[in-house]
């Protein structure tokens, strides 16, 4: 499971970077998935500390990609975490 959660340093596109390891994360099943979103959600709670916007743009889209892939896990509470930091943090884009 590990190893699902993980970047592959050898890929160094960034969006190819974590599309990678969600893809991983999902083939892995719910238990990488339910770590995976509660890793996510609790990174959520730093978003504000990075200055620059279109980072914390890429943040976000990142966090909203992850639910979308894994929509038939949403019964999951730490995927509705996870949904729920994702809200709160776009609000803070407008």
């Amino acid at each position: 499971m590990v190893l699902s959660v993980s970047y592959d340093n050898s890929i160094t596109d960034p969006i190819k970077l974590y599309k990678d390891m969600f893809d991983r994360v999902l083939g892995y099943g719910k238990d990488a998935v339910v770590l995976k979103a509660v890793d996510i959600a609790v990174n959520s709670l730093y978003i504000n500390l990075v200055s620059e916007y279109y980072k914390r743009r890429e943040l976000i889209e990142k966090g909203t990609y992850f639910l979308n892939l894994t929509k038939e896990f949403s019964s999951e509470s730490a995927w509705k975490l996870l949904q729920s930091r994702n809200q709160e943090c776009i609000k803070t884009l407008l």
